[in-house]
């Protein structure tokens, strides 16, 4: 198997729909912090899951959980 269709078997695409209840929030949210990152927020806020990412604007609200590198390695125990 090649490494691009192992990745693909693992990717899930995401109907924009689903985060459309939550893309007006998340714009306000992110507007004087980082607007481009706005639809991930609105992503992770509609599947009720944590942002892995070293991107300090996450960390400027309280939204959803957000790890860092450092963090997530920590809650692994590496």
């Amino acid at each position: 198997m090649k490494l691009a269709d192992f990745i693909f078997t693992k990717i899930n695409v995401v109907a924009p729909d689903v985060i459309e209840p939550y893309k007006e929030k998340t714009i306000e949210i992110m507007k004087d912090i980082d607007i481009a990152n706005s639809p991930l927020l609105a992503l992770t806020m509609a599947l009720n899951c944590p942002i892995w990412s070293n991107n300090g604007h996450f960390k400027k609200h309280n939204m959803v959980t957000v790890y860092t590198t450092n963090e997530f390695m920590k809650l692994l125990k590496i």
